[in-house]
């Protein structure tokens, strides 16, 4: 996975594109790994206390940065933007089908559910160096994943022992 950071006004987004056929554990993995060692390291000393993934099937990006529960946007220092190109392209065709607007929905959300579960198996698999040096004291983490209309998906807690221990 390719990634291309642009900066703009001392704001940070590290971009890259995961193919249609290419939802594997490995770019799952490089998403998290990509998030703790550019964009979490960079916050260290902002109050945060979990991270947003935000999907947005119409644009096929996944977004993920550090926010503080309750807040629904970003600490402008850095995100991750990953642009699924299997969701685009499943959206660009419902969105063409002759179908309901509710089996449009149906449709749309099963295949953002199979990103958000692809996404959390990238998780087990993070390999994150000096993990207590990019989080701090933060014992876990929580990881809310929401959807374009900021309905909650699905919500995991991460262990940073865990992590430790995987790395070390």
């Amino acid at each position: 996975m390719f990634w291309n950071a642009v900066t703009n006004n001392n704001y940070t987004t590290y971009q890259a594109a995961v193919e249609a056929d290419d939802l594997t554990f490995e770019n799952a993995k490089a998403i998290w790994d990509k998030l703790f060692n550019s964009v979490l390291i960079r916050h260290q000393h902002e109050l945060w206390d979990s991270i947003r993934v935000e999907l947005w099937p119409d644009s096929g990006r996944v977004i993920l940065f550090p926010s503080k529960i309750g807040m629904n946007r970003r600490i402008e220092i850095a995100a991750l933007e990953v642009t699924v190109t299997a969701l685009l392209e499943y959206w660009e065709k419902m969105n063409e089908a002759d179908v309901s607007d509710d089996e449009f929905d149906k449709e749309i959300m099963q295949k953002v559910m199979v990103c958000v579960e692809w996404l959390v198996n990238g998780i087990q698999r993070m390999n994150v160096l000096n993990v207590r040096d990019i989080v701090g004291n933060k014992m876990e983490i929580p990881i809310l994943i929401w959807d374009a209309d900021n309905s909650l998906l699905k919500q995991i807690v991460i262990s940073m022992n865990e992590i430790g221990s995987a790395s070390q």
